[in-house]
């Protein structure tokens, strides 16, 4: 009997014995896991106990930071890692013992032994034990610095931008004004050359010899090309100081490109060029400013036939589509490279530049001739090939018949008060 009792006691034991080996074996199994699982880590980790000790760290730990985990280990982390930073920030480990919830992706500085503060950005979760007291907490992190040297600069570069923006923008204001000022200084003594020029042609003064006669056209005509200049030049400021006004109306755009055709007649003459104008049946109406307009047409057909060869051809093609009118200018002249099509709408812009290019222009008139056609919300756009010719195309939007009646109404009623007031 007592045999049999001690022989069930050893049985026991040694069955204890097994469930501890088989316990401690998972135990270690565990560790080694969770050790290895620690170092393969990409991310810096590191534990601590209630009393916010550091009780493990991790190899990643210990490259991104400097110190070794014998270093640190036992030690409060606001000593090793975030130092006195924990009194300016909130401590994300605190205020997930606090809520119980992990927080993630927390962006702030901790030490490095070497390398002074680095950024992280870091998550936190609070462990608790089974009635919910707080035991320690986890968190990991990864080295952002880099990044935020990065963003630094950029921010620092982003700022210097704005800054050199503003200084443009301060310089071209006054360069604007600049021009403003000059044109209109200038005026004044070239109106005098026209005028004194125009009263020696009629021969008021005497008569002039022929050759005379031919210096003082050449003065006249120089003249107008300055006046020409002078007035896009004050257009230009106008528009970069925001003082370019569009006064509009009720207009028949066909009578926009007669009036400018007018112009041109002589012109066409002289080079021997071929015209065409495929005008629309019927009148299409737009709200748009007259001169303006007449501005756009006289500037496409000017350089139509600046570029155009002696007896060359320019056609006129008035198209109606959706809700809105096309215009299009086609030359036979020697055409413009594809990849100068959004430049040539730029001001000053020359595709020849050098001090010998053929065409003179101050490379302000299809710039001026664009601010128009978007100040009546329309598009302007060209299409060409080389030694073939270019076309300049326009639209603008069809005005409706109430509109034109509602617009005529306000124009006669401000014309009739203009009046009553100026009796």
């Amino acid at each position: 009997m007592k045999k049999t009792l001690n022989e069930n006691i050893d049985n026991e034991i040694l069955k204890d014995e097994n469930r501890i080996k088989e316990v401690n074996n998972e135990l270690f199994f565990r560790k080694n896991k969770f050790e290895a699982i620690l170092s393969s880590m990409a991310d810096g980790l590191f534990t601590i106990d209630d009393k916010f000790r550091i009780t493990s760290f991790n190899r990643a730990a210990e490259e991104i930071t400097g110190y070794k985990e014998k270093e640190v280990l036992g030690k409060p982390c606001r000593e090793i890692i975030h130092g006195e930073l924990c009194h300016r920030i909130s401590c994300a480990l605190n205020r997930s013992r606090k809520t119980g919830k992990p927080h993630l992706n927390v962006k702030t500085f901790i030490k490095s032994k070497k390398r002074g503060l680095i950024y992280i950005s870091a998550s936190t979760s609070a462990l608790k034990d089974k009635d919910g007291n707080f035991i320690g907490g986890v968190e990991t992190f990864h080295d952002m610095t880099e990044l935020y040297k990065i963003e630094e600069e950029k921010n620092r570069l982003i700022i210097e931008l704005q800054n050199i923006n503003k200084e443009l923008d301060r310089l071209n204001k006054m360069k604007s004004e600049f021009i403003s000022v000059v044109s209109h200084e200038l005026r004044t003594p070239l109106t005098a050359i026209k005028g004194y020029t125009e009263l020696l042609l009629s021969s008021k003064y005497g008569n002039v010899t022929k050759d005379q006669g031919k210096v003082l056209e050449i003065v006249a005509k120089k003249a107008n090309q300055l006046n020409k200049l002078i007035i896009q030049l004050l257009d230009l400021s106008r528009i970069e100081l925001g003082k370019f006004e569009l006064e509009k109306e009720p207009l028949i755009l066909d009578k926009i490109l007669e009036s400018s055709l007018e112009n041109f007649k002589t012109i066409f003459e002289e080079k021997e060029i071929k015209y065409k104008a495929n005008l629309l049946k019927e009148p299409v109406w737009v709200i748009g400013n007259e001169l303006r307009l007449i501005e756009v047409m006289d500037n496409l057909l000017s350089n139509a036939v600046k570029f155009t060869p002696v007896k060359g051809r320019i056609v006129i093609n008035f198209k109606k589509l959706q809700g809105k009118v096309e215009v299009s200018v086609q030359d036979s002249g020697q055409g413009i490279p594809e990849n100068e099509f959004e430049n040539i709408f730029n001001s000053f812009y020359q595709i020849d530049s050098s001090s010998t290019r053929k065409y003179s222009g101050a490379g302000l008139g299809l710039a001026i001739v664009k601010h128009i056609i978007d100040g009546h919300n329309g598009k302007i756009w060209v299409k060409s090939k080389l030694n073939k010719g270019s076309t300049f195309t326009f639209t603008l939007p069809i005005a409706e018949a109430d509109s034109v009646l509602k617009i005529r109404d306000i124009i006669r009623e401000k014309k009739k008060e203009y009046k009553e007031n100026n009796k």
